[in-house]
């Protein structure tokens, strides 16, 4: 027996299987979004790693300039007599033999008005 179509439910069959076909499409494609926005390692813990790695360059900049700044104390303390004997004396209040230490009590006699 020849199956015999009607051209309006043959048409609507057709429209029936497009709309769900967009509709799975859609809703894969919501979840796919949401997935890759909220979930863990989504785009939210991606902006919070931006803005950690911006902040850890910024300490690693700090931390390198510092670097230098002890590096150049470093070669001071190696090569620069002067400055060593200057550090001594004020870190430790070492003197040398033919030095005179005047000591002033701030305490004992306040300053005149």
């Amino acid at each position: 027996m020849p199956e015999i179509r009607v051209r309006g439910v043959t048409r609507l069959a057709r429209v029936l299987r497009e709309r769900l076909v967009l509709m799975v499409l859609s809703t894969a494609f919501v979840a796919v979004i949401f997935h890759l926005t909220w979930s863990h390692h989504g785009l939210k813990d991606l902006l919070a790693l931006r803005q950690q790695e911006v902040q850890l360059r910024a300490e690693c900049r700090r931390l390198e300039s510092e670097n230098a700044v002890l590096s150049a104390q470093v070669e001071q303390l190696r090569f620069d007599d002067e400055y060593l004997q200057s550090l001594i004396r004020r870190k430790l209040g070492l003197v040398r033999r033919d030095e005179l230490i005047y000591r002033f009590d701030s305490e004992a006699h306040p300053p005149a008005r």
